[in-house]
This record gives structure tokens, sequence and C-alpha cells, in this order.
């Protein structure tokens, strides 16, 4: 079947159509509604799809999908710079999450956190696991701060690296390398049978797993999916939170690891609230020696 192409404008008033779409009107009709409406109580995306409606040079590609696990509808944006996308999602109990992807919705999960709408227009993003902070009505300097990181590692890294270049060089481990993640290794679409799972990685999925074990409560969720999350898991902790340890080793600075080894305690039942031993929420708790 041959897909339709959107240009970005049309990809933006599709997804406007589609969320607020009255069975009992016609296309024109829904159309001139939501020309009408300044949206914010009917679309609870407005104000994300309405401030890359008016900032089109970021974005390359905005649409909806409808997530596999819970049914609810969400909002993707990949951004033209940084190679990132973003995944908004609004649930029915009011909490509004988001998810961070870097080359794609099956490259590298590395970020996630809570979204809030500022405005018609404007958004904020804050991680839970202390890593993007972003406010639309500060785009400019967001994006002016991670643009010359790679013109900037481009000039002197080759001619800092051409006359060094020696086996010596090739032996020792570059100091930046660790937060470079191989997008193979993290994404739950992947099977991670003895592939050490990167750190920030296992920060992320840590926070995902404690995240649906808050809204399992009179929710459906799949269970293989879970299994395979909590698998992740549960080798992210063997790993870099042993039982015994007092704290985790998460490697890189700002990951928020006092956090990540709280909701770990909690999943392990050594901390309470946790999940019960044999109830319908037993499928999120996690082994450790407490």
């Amino acid at each position: 079947m041959v897909q339709p192409k959107y240009n970005p404008q049309e990809a933006l008033e599709r997804v406007k159509l589609m969320m607020n779409y009255d069975l009992s009107k016609t296309s024109t009709e829904n159309k001139k509604v939501i020309e009408e409406q300044t949206q914010p109580n009917s679309d609870p995306y407005s104000c994300i799809i309405n401030f890359f409606q008016a900032n089109r040079n970021l974005f390359s590609g905005i649409g909806q999908r409808k997530n596999p696990e819970y049914g609810l509808y969400e909002l993707l944006v990949t951004l033209k710079m940084s190679n990132l996308t973003w995944i908004f999602s609004n649930w029915n109990d009011g909490k509004k999450t988001w998810i961070q992807y870097k080359n794609g919705i099956y490259g590298e999960l590395t970020d996630t956190g809570l979204w809030s709408c500022n405005g018609d227009s404007n958004f904020t993003m804050e991680s839970t696991v202390d890593g993007l902070n972003f406010k639309s009505n500060n785009f400019k300097q967001f994006f002016s701060q991670s643009q010359p990181a790679q013109p900037a590692q481009d000039q002197p890294a080759q001619p800092a690296q051409d006359q060094p270049k020696s086996d010596k060089k090739q032996d020792t481990p570059d100091p930046s390398k660790p937060q470079k993640l191989k997008p193979k290794d993290s994404p739950l679409g992947t099977t991670l049978k003895d592939t050490s799972i990167p750190k920030r990685s296992c920060v992320v999925y840590v926070d995902q797993l404690f995240e649906a074990w808050e809204r399992s409560r009179g929710q459906k969720f799949d269970t293989n999916q879970i299994n395979e999350l909590r698998g992740y898991v549960q080798r992210c902790m063997d790993d870099h939170f042993p039982s015994g340890s007092k704290q985790g080793n998460w490697g890189i600075t700002g990951l928020g690891g006092g956090k990540t080894d709280q909701k770990l305690l909690q999943l392990s039942a050594c901390k309470s609230p946790a999940p019960s031993q044999s109830g319908p929420d037993s499928i999120f708790r996690l082994t450790r020696k407490c």
C-alpha cells in the first residue's frame, strides 16, 4: 500500500484533526472547528502542536500513534538538530509523561520525565532521572547549547587524533566514550542476552518499570512487555546495585542514582510500599536480599 506523504504543515493539521474528529460532522466542519478552537481544553497536546507549528524548522517529523500496551494516543516529535524523538503521553489519571529516543524510536532510550503546558503554545519537560529540562519559551538557548557541541568537536578532534594516532591511542580508553551509548544495547525491542546494558539506559528502564507499577492498579498491562522490562531491570540491579551494596554505581554524573536506588529497593520489597509477593502486581517485583 502506498502511504501518503505530508509536508510538516499538513502533518500538523492532520494530527490536530485526528485528535478532535467528530464523526457527526463533515470533514470541512471538523477542520473549521479545529481552526477556531485554541484547543487547551479539548486537546492535551495542543500546546506542543502549536509550538512546533510556529517553529517548523525545529522538527523533521510529527505524528500520532496508539500505545500498543495501554491503548492511549501519543504524540511523536522528531527533532532536526539532535536526531532525537520525543514521545508525549497523557494518561487517564492526569499524569503527563514523555520519553526520549536517540536515532529513532527503535534506537537508544536516553531519558524520561514529565511534561506540562505553559499557555496555549508553550510547554515544559522535566526529566525524572536528572537529564533533560526543556522550556519551549527558551528553546533558542536550548538548541544553541546542543548544536555547537558537534562542530566544536569536529575541528579540534580530528587534528588532535591525526598526529598521535598510534597503537597506544587505540588501546587507551577515551573518557568520553562511556557517555556515548550504543543504540543496539538499549531498546526494549532488542534482545539483550549477554550484552551489558549501558548505565544510562538502566536508569531509564528502572524509571519505566517503577512508573508502570504505580499505574498498574486497576489498569491492564502487557505481561510480556513487563516481564521483558523487569528482566532488564533485574540485570541492571545485579550489575550496578547488587545485594549488600549501600548505593548503586551508575557511573555518569547527574543520573539521579539516589532516586534510582530507592525505586529498586521498593521494587525489591526492601522498602515500602512495594509490589506484593503473590498479588496481581507481583509481576513487577524484583529479587534481592534485603
